[in-house]
Order: C-alpha cells, then sequence, then structure tokens
C-alpha cells in the first residue's frame, strides 16, 4: 500500500490574524491549499499537472471543526491524507501544534475531475489519479465486486447454496451488460457508469467500461490489467501483491465450484421465493468490516444485481442484464485478451 499522507509545518504571518490576536477562521483554508499542494506535488500531480492531463479539479465539499485557536508565532504541523480516489478525491487534514502535538483544527475537502475539453464532471476519477498515486485500492474492491458475479456458480455450503446452485445456469462462458451506480455523501444523484462484461470459467474475466469514459479491465489468475486508450493504466500482479494474490485466489475457487472459499471472509445468509433468491453477505474479518458493511446479491438463473454498503455510508448498486451462455466458446479477439 503506497503512503498517501504528507506533512508540512508553517507559521502564520501576523496579517493572518483577527482583532483578537488569533488567526483568523478563514485563513484555515489557505493553510488547507498550502498543504494540499504540497501533498500533491509529492505524487507529480499538483494542479499544472491536473491541467495538462486534461482535467482539473474543482473542490465541491469542505469542511472544518476547529478545536483551538492558533497565535501568532505559535508553528503549526499540517497533516494532510488521501482516504478516496474512486469517484472523489477526498482529502483529509489535521492541524497541530508543532511542539506539543495538540490538536488544533480537523478538516476534510473533496474534489471531483471536470474534463477540461467538454467541461462536463467525471463520475470516476480517471486513471492518472491512481496512477499518479500509485494506489489500487478503490480497484481491488471493484474486482471483488466483479467476482461476486461468479458466486452463484459455487456450490457446496449449505442446503440454501445447493437449492440455489440447482436453480442457476452455470455456462463456461457468460457475456453481459452492467450498469453500476454510486451513492455518495455530497452528491444529489448516483455516479453511474455502464458498459458489457464476459466470465469464463478458465480464462477470468473482462469488464469493459463505455460511460462516462472508456475503459478495459482484465482478471486472470496471475495479473490484473487496466487499460485506457489502447494504453495500461496500471498494472497489479498477484504475485507481488497480496490483496491482488486472495482476490484471484477466490474468483477463481469460486469459478472451480468453491464456496468454502467465502467461509473464512463472510458469513451468508439468504432466501428464496420460486425461482427468485437472495444472498447477503457480511463480513467476519476486521479488515473486511472496515471497507465494507454488507454485500447483498439477488437474482434467477444469473445474478442480476450486487448491492455494497460500505463503511462510510456509500452505497455501490450494480445491475446486471442481457447475459447470454451463446456463443459458448470465446472468440479469436476475446481469447487474444486474455493471452
Amino acid at each position: 500500500m503506497p503512503d498517501l499522507s504528507h506533512a508540512i509545518e508553517l507559521n502564520p504571518a501576523f496579517h493572518d490574524l483577527d482583532p483578537m490576536d488569533v488567526v483568523w477562521h478563514g485563513n484555515y483554508v489557505k493553510y488547507l491549499e498550502i498543504a494540499r499542494c504540497a501533498l500533491l506535488e509529492k505524487f507529480g500531480y499538483n494542479y499544472p499537472q491536473m491541467r495538462d492531463s486534461g482535467y482539473i479539479w474543482p473542490i465541491v465539499d469542505m469542511r472544518l471543526k476547529y478545536v483551538q485557536p492558533i497565535r501568532f508565532g505559535q508553528k503549526v504541523r499540517i497533516e494532510t491524507r488521501i482516504v478516496e480516489w474512486e469517484c472523489r478525491l477526498k482529502i483529509e487534514y489535521l492541524i497541530r501544534d508543532a511542539a506539543s502535538g495538540h490538536k488544533i483544527n480537523k478538516a476534510y475537502t473533496v474534489q471531483v475531475a471536470v474534463d477540461i475539453a467538454s467541461s462536463e464532471m467525471l463520475y470516476l476519477c480517471p486513471p492518472v489519479l491512481w496512477e499518479k498515486t500509485g494506489s489500487a485500492r478503490a480497484m481491488k474492491k471493484f474486482v471483488f465486486l466483479a467476482s461476486l458475479l461468479l458466486l452463484p456458480q459455487a456450490a457446496g455450503a449449505g442446503e440454501l447454496i445447493a437449492d440455489i446452485t440447482r436453480k442457476l445456469a452455470q455456462p463456461a462462458v457468460l457475456r453481459g451488460e452492467f450498469e453500476q451506480s454510486k451513492e455518495m455523501a455530497g452528491f444529489s444523484k448516483p455516479l453511474r457508469s455502464r458498459g458489457s462484461f464476459l466470465v469464463s470459467r478458465d480464462k477470468g474475466v473482462l469488464w469493459d467500461t463505455r460511460q462516462p469514459f472508456a475503459s478495459k479491465l482484465r482478471l486472470t489468475r496471475g495479473e490484473i490489467v487496466a487499460t485506457q486508450n489502447g494504453a495500461v493504466s496500471f498494472q497489479l500482479s498477484a504475485a507481488r501483491e497480496p490483496t491482488v494474490r486472495t482476490i484471484n485466489e477466490l474468483m477463481f475457487a469460486l469459478l472451480g465450484g468453491n464456496l468454502k472459499a467465502l467461509d473464512g471472509y463472510f458469513r451468508i445468509d439468504g432466501k428464496q421465493a420460486g425461482s427468485n433468491w437472495q444472498l447477503t453477505l457480511t463480513p467476519r474479518q476486521s479488515a473486511l468490516a472496515r471497507v465494507m458493511q454488507k454485500v447483498e446479491l439477488s437474482g434467477n438463473q444469473y445474478v442480476r444485481a450486487i448491492r455494497l454498503d460500505e463503511a462510510n455510508g456509500d452505497v455501490t448498486r450494480i445491475t446486471f442484464n442481457g447475459q447470454s451462455a451463446s456463443p459458448a466458446q470465446l472468440s479469436r479477439e476475446e481469447e487474444a485478451r486474455f493471452d
């Protein structure tokens, strides 16, 4: 996991004070800006680089909590940390007294990417941000959701799962369309993306996003690779990334019909009515619980919907439609994409 934090120290100027001889509350915003630029500079993606990459990043939300005042001559330390970068860039700040370490102020800012050419806000952060930060937590979570598409193809973890499995088609190759929405604090409307997917029991998963911007994702036993405009935006190796190795092992365990692979990660509950069914996965491990509250899956002969309730209150929904097991073999082009 890359270090997404940074810290600076500064001495407030005399002209930052108000008539009460403490730093005026509005000047804290300036201090956050200084600290934020230092953090972004660490990754080589400060505001000039943002503009050069084709995006601007306006602030759409900002909150501060004042704990103690800052006085003239008091050196402060401002700690910054990137905490979200999937659909928005969220940075948290902690201002301390540099000498004692006592807390002075807590804050966060939220920025979104806007395409300079079209002036349109993007509902997903462009891959350049993931590339610059060297971070792929958002993609790992997304890959986990994609792997759950395979869940009902597995069998052998209780009577409920056995009953559901008997109702399900279990093709060697499955193709279809997806639409993903994400409800987030600070946004009045869900952020949406859509595209197509292909699941091959022997090869892995292809996930092609068409909107809001085109990108391709390939999951195989050895790696996860994302591309945009024909160029690799990032690549994660199962040999070097323990999290990727775990996700891939889980995915291929499900492809191989081993639902017991989930037993150590989730408590599985569910219900069924006729040909329809629903499963709820609740994390057993504290590491997973820090990311998600629960995952719900529903469907009939195929998985039709996935809902992820995240620990921070965000909700991600993925719906699937147009699933087809024909043709049963991969095309030459599809085979080539897995190579």
